[in-house]
Parts: C-alpha cells; structure tokens; sequence
C-alpha cells in the first residue's frame, strides 16, 4: 500500500471518494510545461486541425500529486466548447475502471443534474475506461461536437458517438463548475 493508500485510508476516504471528490478546498494546481514535440500532438494532430497546447496544469491533493493535465486546441487558442479539443490526463496515482466510470457520472450528474440520457451516457462509457496507475495517460480527443476518442496510453479504447458528448465530457474538467476551477482556468488559457 502507497503512502498515499494509506494516507486516505487514515483520513477515511476510500480511493472512489478521492476519485469523485478531489476537493477544491484540499487541492493546488500549478502550472506544467509540457515539450511542443510530444507524442500527445503527434497523435493529437491527427484529430485536431493544427493541434497544439492550449493549457497545461497539475493537480496536488492534500500535498501529494495526483494528475497532470494537458489541453490541446486548434493553435492552442483558448478552450471554446464548440470546437476541436482534446485533454490528456496523466495520473499519478491508481484508480480502477469502476472508480473512473462512477466519478465521470457523479460529475456529469453534479455539473447538469439527472438527464433522461445519463444511463445511455453511461452504457456507452462503460468499456471505455480502463484501470489506470502512476505514469499512465488518458486522452479523451474530441474532433466532433457529436463525438469523442478515448486513450488509454495511446491505444484507443473507445469512440462514443452521443449529442454534445465532447463538451459534456470535457466540461468535467474544463468547466468554470468543475471540481477544480483553478484547473480549469489553466486548461482554458485563463
């Protein structure tokens, strides 16, 4: 068991809570620079119309680090949700696929409340994710308004197809409502 295990375990959070929550109040975010060579834009470019970093940041809780993010635009101009994006998150710490689905639904449910299509959100998202640990990245790429290609270290796990998925999807993040809204900032070049 991780110091971080067990750091959680003695504050009596479960690694789900700490997946779903990642309080605002207990997290800091400073800014990260990732390389303009990288293989998130080589794979991102071939999605992403003139792909490049639009914002980078990393995610502390409780002093220990627990994701990088990199978002990714057309020239790497601010975030517009109407239009091309992708967002790598590269964790620091382990989550299991049932850990990532339900904090990706708890935060759909949080950021637009109960939809009548959040189950078929749900059905469609269910083999997407994988378990992930230190090290490994996630890239969720939306080259359509209508459509997102999940990553999990550069191999494809899924296309969902869905009204506005990609910035439902991506306002779990990027969202001025998101668990982290100094993250979000970043990521959107504020």
């Amino acid at each position: 068991m991780s110091v971080f295990d067990t750091t959680l375990r003695l504050l009596g959070f479960s690694r789900c809570a700490m997946a779903i929550l990642c309080c605002a109040s207990f997290a800091t975010v400073a800014g990260v620079k990732p390389t303009s060579a990288s293989p998130l834009l080589e794979l991102t470019a071939q999605k992403i119309d003139r792909a490049d970093i639009a914002g980078a940041a990393t995610v502390r809780w409780l002093g220990f680090r627990a994701f990088d993010a990199v978002l990714v635009t057309p020239n790497g101009a601010p975030y517009d949700r109407g239009k091309q994006a992708a967002l790598e998150l590269q964790y620091a710490v382990s989550f299991s696929q049932d850990e990532l689905m339900k904090s990706t639904m708890a935060e759909l449910d949080r950021l637009e409340g109960p939809q009548q299509d959040h189950p078929t959100i749900q059905q469609k998202l269910r083999n997407c994710f994988k378990r992930v640990g230190p090290k490994d990245k996630f890239l969720a790429v939306g080259p359509q308004v209508n459509r997102i290609e999940l990553f999990r270290n550069g191999v494809r796990t899924c296309t969902v197809a869905h009204a506005n998925i990609r910035a439902r999807f991506l306002d779990i993040w990027l969202s001025p409502n998101s668990r982290f809204p100094s993250l979000s900032r970043k990521l959107r070049g504020q």
